[in-house]
C-alpha cells in the first residue's frame, strides 16, 4: 500500500513539512508521498473534490482553511456511524482541522495536531527557562483570532493559565474566540474553563501588565513588509512584558522570525514554530498512519531541510 498525501493552504511552497513525513515513511519502511497544494479560498471546494476522487489518504490543512475545512467536515458528519465520528474531541473543542484522513470505505475524519502540538512544545520551552517560569501560569497573551490562535488557546487553558488575553485587528473576532472556546471547553469537558478570557485591539493602548508569555498567531513575517503593519507597536510592547515569547511562524532558514529576532533584541526568550511543527508533524502521521514516529527523527529530518535551504523565507507552520 502507497500513502498519498499532502499540505493544502495558501501559500504552501515554504513548508518543511514534506521531508518529516518523507523520514517516516522511511523509518516505518512504508511507501508514499508527500504533495504541496496550493489552494485559495475561491478553491478550496473543488480542490477538497478533487483530493477525494484521487484517493489520497490524507491532507494536513493549514491558513487560511483551518475553520473552513472543521465546516466542510462538520457537515459531512452524516456519514459517520452513531458510534464514532468525525471530529476529534481536539477538532471539535477549538473548531478547527489541521489534519484529515480518508479511509477506504471514502469516509473523511478530522483532527487538529495543532493543540496538542503546541502544548507539548510549550511544556518543553518552560522547562527549559527553569523551575521559576515553570510555575508561573498566571497571565498570557495571544496574537491573533484564527485557526492557530484557537488551537493555541486550547492548550493554554489546559496547560492552567489564569488569565489570557486575546489581541486582533478586529476587537470582535477576539471577543467571539473567548467566548466561543470556553463554551467549547465547557461542552466538552462538563465543566467550565477555569480561566479569564478577553479580547482586545491590537491597535489598543490598554496592554497587559506581567503577562508571562506571549504567542503570535498572526502571519506578521511571512512578507518582509510587515514592519509597517497596523498593530506592529503594539506586537513588540506586550512582548516586553513577557520572559517568553513563542512564534507559531518559522523560517525555513537559519535566521529567527521576524519577531523573534525583535524578542532577541528586547533579551525575551523565544522559540519559533519549528518546534510546534514538529510535535504536531508526528501526532498527524500517528493519525494517517496508527504508527508514532519519534520526535527526534523528525527534530532531526528537521534540522537536515534547514541546512539544504538557502532562502530565510518566513512561513507559517502547519
Amino acid at each position: 500500500m502507497s500513502l498519498r498525501l499532502a499540505l493544502i493552504g495558501h501559500p504552501v511552497q515554504h513548508s518543511l513539512s514534506p521531508p518529516l513525513h518523507r523520514a517516516a515513511f522511511s523509518y516505518f519502511g512504508l511507501k508514499g508521498s508527500y504533495e504541496l497544494i496550493d489552494v485559495t479560498t475561491q478553491e478550496l471546494e473543488s480542490t477538497w473534490k478533487e483530493l477525494i476522487a484521487k484517493s489520497f489518504s490524507g491532507w494536513n490543512v493549514t491558513v487560511p482553511h483551518k475553520e473552513a475545512v472543521y465546516l466542510l467536515l462538520s457537515q459531512n458528519s452524516a456519514s459517520c456511524s452513531q458510534q464514532e465520528s468525525c471530529l476529534s474531541p481536539e477538532a471539535k473543542l477549538v473548531k478547527a482541522v489541521n489534519t484529515v484522513r480518508l479511509d477506504s470505505h471514502g469516509k473523511l475524519y478530522g483532527h487538529n495536531t495543532d493543540l496538542p502540538g503546541f502544548y507539548a512544545s510549550l511544556q518543553k520551552q518552560r522547562l527549559a527557562l527553569g523551575q521559576a517560569q515553570q510555575h508561573n501560569l498566571a497571565r498570557a497573551v495571544i496574537l491573533g483570532a484564527g485557526g492557530a490562535a484557537r488551537a493555541c488557546l486550547g492548550a493554554l487553558i489546559r496547560a492552567g493559565y489564569q488569565q489570557v488575553i486575546v489581541l486582533a485587528r478586529d476587537k470582535q473576532k477576539a471577543s467571539w474566540l473567548c467566548t466561543d472556546l470556553a463554551q467549547s471547553w465547557s461542552a466538552a469537558t462538563g465543566s467550565a474553563a477555569q480561566i479569564e478570557l478577553s479580547g482586545a485591539s491590537l491597535s489598543s493602548a490598554d496592554l497587559p501588565e506581567q503577562a508571562s508569555l506571549v504567542v503570535n498567531c498572526t502571519p506578521v513575517g511571512l512578507k518582509h513588509d510587515d514592519l509597517v503593519l497596523s498593530g506592529f507597536d503594539t506586537i513588540i510592547s506586550a512582548m516586553t512584558t513577557a520572559p517568553l515569547f513563542i512564534d507559531t511562524v518559522y523560517s525555513r532558514g537559519h535566521q529567527p522570525t521576524l519577531l523573534c529576532r525583535r524578542a532577541q533584541q528586547l533579551g525575551v526568550a523565544n522559540c519559533d514554530g519549528r518546534a510546534m511543527l514538529v510535535e504536531q508533524a508526528v501526532l498527524a502521521f500517528e493519525f494517517w498512519c496508527g504508527q508514532l514516529p519519534p520526535v527526534e527523527l523528525f527534530e532531526k529530518a528537521l534540522a537536515e531541510a534547514i541546512e539544504t535551504k538557502t532562502s530565510d523565507i518566513d512561513g507559517i507552520t502547519t
